[in-house]
C-alpha cells in the first residue's frame, strides 16, 4: 500500500479525536459508505421506492421493479438497504444511475457542516445527547425518577446554554478552534460527572445492565448488516481477504496518528489534513479490489443510505446523528 506522509509539528492537542479515529476506521472497508445506514422500517423502504421512481423518472415497468425491490425486504433485518442496492444496479439504466449519483451529491453537500465535514462526523459541539449516544439516552430515561429527571434536565440546559456560548465566541472568532474544542470537552465531561453524581449504586448497575445488553444487541445487528453486505455485493474469499489486510493495514496507520494527536504532535488542522489522506488512501486501494459492479452497488447503497438518513432526520419529532442544527435550511434531493 502506498504510505501516508506523517504531518508533524508542534501545536496543541487536538481534543476528542477519537471519534475521528473512529470513522477512519469504520471506513477502511471501502465497500462501507460514509454514511450510516438508519434503521429502516418496512414504511420507510415503501416510501423511498416512491420517491426513487419520481426523481428517476422511472418508467411503468421500472417503477414496478423498483417496487418489488423495496418490498422483497419487507420484515427483514439490518443490511436490507445492500440488497436493494444491488437489485437497483441491475435496473437502473446508467443514466438514471447517473442522476442518482448526482441527486445524492447534492444532498452530501448541503449536509457538510461548515468546515466541509459530513454532518454526521461533527466532533464536540454535535450536542451532548448525540455524544451520548442513543442507548444510554435510552437507559437513563428507565431509570431517573421524575426528581432526577428534572434535575438532570436543568443541568443539561445550563450546559447547552454554555455551549451555545462558547460556539458564538468561536465564530465571532474571540476563541481558538483549541480552545474551543478543549472547553466543549470540559463542559460535557463535567454534564457526565453531574449525572454521575445524581445516580444510585442500584441505578449504575441497572444502567451498566442495559449497556451491555444493548451492546449485545448492536454487535448482532452489525454482523447480520455484514453478512448482507457479503452476500449483496458477492465477495469472494479473496476480496474479503484483501479487504480485511486493507482494513487491518489503515487501522495501524489511524492509530499513529491518534498517538501523535495524544503526545501533542499534531496540531487539529495537520490531523484532519492526516485523516483525510488516510481515509482518501483507503478509498482509492478498496475500488481496486471490487468489480466495476460491485463499485455500482456500493455507490447506490451510498445513495440509498444518505436518503434513508435525510428522511428520519426531516421527520418531525427525529433528528439524525447531526441533531437538528445540522437540518436547518437544507432542503430535500429536489432541491
Amino acid at each position: 500500500m502506498k504510505r501516508i506522509i506523517k504531518i508533524s509539528g508542534r501545536g496543541g492537542r487536538l481534543m476528542a479525536l477519537a471519534f475521528t479515529v473512529a470513522l477512519v476506521l469504520a471506513a477502511c472497508d471501502t465497500t462501507q459508505t460514509d454514511v450510516p445506514e438508519a434503521e429502516a422500517t418496512d414504511t420507510d423502504l415503501q416510501a423511498m421506492a416512491e420517491t426513487l421512481t419520481a426523481e428517476l423518472q422511472l418508467s411503468g415497468a421500472q417503477a414496478a421493479d423498483v417496487r418489488s425491490a423495496f418490498a422483497g425486504q419487507d420484515g427483514k433485518g439490518p443490511g436490507r438497504l445492500w440488497h436493494v442496492a444491488a437489485a437497483l444496479q441491475d435496473r437502473l439504466t446508467d443514466a438514471q444511475k447517473e442522476r442518482l449519483r448526482a441527486l445524492t451529491e447534492r444532498v452530501a453537500e448541503q449536509m457538510k457542516d461548515a468546515r466541509g465535514e459530513p454532518a454526521a462526523r461533527r466532533t464536540p459541539g454535535a450536542g451532548f445527547g448525540h455524544r451520548m449516544g442513543q442507548g444510554d439516552r435510552a437507559g437513563l430515561a428507565g431509570v431517573l425518577t421524575e426528581e432526577q429527571r428534572e434535575t438532570l434536565a436543568e443541568k443539561r440546559d445550563e450546559i447547552h446554554a454554555q455551549m451555545e456560548s462558547l460556539r458564538a465566541d468561536k465564530e465571532a472568532g474571540t476563541l481558538s478552534e483549541a480552545d474551543f474544542r478543549e472547553q466543549m470537552k470540559a463542559l460535557m465531561d463535567d454534564m457526565r460527572q453531574q449525572m454521575e453524581a445524581l445516580l444510585t449504586d442500584e441505578q449504575k448497575a441497572t444502567l451498566a445492565e442495559r449497556r451491555e445488553e444493548l451492546k449485545a444487541r448492536m454487535e448482532e445487528r452489525k454482523a447480520a448488516a455484514e453478512a448482507a453486505r457479503i452476500e449483496a455485493l458477492g465477495l469472494s474469499d479473496e476480496q474479503q481477504t484483501a479487504l480485511r489486510k486493507l482494513r487491518e493495514e489503515h487501522k495501524t496507520a489511524a492509530e499513529a496518528l491518534k498517538a501523535q494527536v495524544q503526545a501533542g504532535s499534531l496540531t487539529g488542522e495537520d490531523a484532519r489534513e492526516a485523516f483525510r489522506a488516510l481515509r482518501d488512501e483507503m478509498k482509492t486501494e478498496g475500488a481496486d479490489i471490487l468489480t466495476d459492479t460491485q463499485k455500482e452497488i456500493v455507490a447506490i447503497h451510498r445513495a440509498l443510505s444518505l436518503r434513508m438518513l435525510r428522511m428520519k432526520k426531516d421527520r418531525p419529532g427525529q433528528e439524525g446523528p447531526a441533531g437538528p442544527r445540522a437540518r436547518r435550511g437544507h432542503g430535500g434531493m429536489n432541491g
